[in-house]
């Protein structure tokens, strides 16, 4: 039988013979990676060769063990990127000292309002009614291990148990680009959750999109995010169920203020994001 550590030797002998021909066929200025650990081989064949640079878009509490089986990608890497700003100076001082905040953001071909024809569309084929009869939305996973606070499944099953609630998510129904936006557009209430909002600056890439399509979007605080957007003027946050709950109420009764911030977050998201 062949263990799990010999499929993922084999994967990385595969990838880097694979992107050594590449290099050499291209002679790239810079090569950009993602964080799989599988790339360490490249990593450290081309370290002082040219720069190999890393990007993490996933964040946890405790980076020290949470991503132990990418520090040695991280430690090769000539530069490290990721989206857990708080985290940087632990990188810096224990893997890379070239490690810097890079957020995602949106796409504005796709994550944007719909144009007056794709809504006519999308009303004639029914899909508009399918995004917009349940008040509030949610896409993202559905599980116990995006941890908050608040605990995200506590925040999910409180909603569904007062109001109609559409998900959206691997399981079912799994949303990209276009119809995502749609989505956002046609829901009254976006809930959004960041899995670690302890980590400054750690914040969900749904923040961008939801905001980005013109969706009014209530998710919870993430330390730091004032630097980036105004609660209540381009979104709003929560730090508590409860508050979530009272500010769903507050939202849905009041249509214009939640209109105004939804034009608003996606000015703003377009112009800088």
């Amino acid at each position: 039988a062949v263990t799990t550590r010999e499929i993922l030797e084999l994967m990385s002998n595969h990838i880097t013979e694979v992107m050594s021909k590449a290099i050499v066929e291209n002679s790239p200025d810079m090569v950009f990676l993602s964080r799989q650990g599988y790339f360490t081989e490249f990593a450290i064949k081309y370290k002082n060769r040219l720069p190999v640079v890393g990007w993490n878009v996933d964040v946890r509490y405790d980076p020290m063990s949470s991503w132990s089986g990418i520090h040695d990608l991280i430690k090769n890497c000539s530069h490290w990127f990721t989206i857990a700003g708080g985290n940087i100076i632990w990188y810096r001082e224990n893997l890379n000292k070239n490690t810097y905040w890079l957020s995602e953001g949106c796409d504005p071909t796709c994550h944007r309002p719909p144009t007056d024809q794709e809504f006519k569309k999308c009303q004639e084929d029914g899909m508009v009614y399918m995004f917009s009869h349940c008040p509030i939305s949610f896409a993202g996973s559905l599980d116990k291990y995006h941890v908050g606070p608040p605990n995200r499944m506590s925040v999910i099953s409180t909603i569904e148990k007062k109001y109609k609630l559409s998900t959206w998510g691997s399981s079912r129904n799994y949303l990209v680009n276009m119809m995502h936006s749609m989505m956002c557009y046609c829901s009254q209430i976006n809930i959004g959750h960041s899995g670690w909002p302890l980590v400054a600056l750690s914040h969900s890439a749904r923040d961008y999109r939801v905001m980005g399509a013109m969706g009014f979007l209530l998710t919870n605080h993430v330390k730091n995010i004032e630097m980036l957007f105004t609660p209540g003027k381009h979104f709003d946050t929560y730090n508590t169920v409860e508050e979530c709950m009272e500010k769903i109420a507050f939202y849905l009764d009041n249509v214009k203020v939640r209109s105004d911030i939804a034009r608003e977050g996606a000015k703003l998201v377009h112009a800088e994001h």
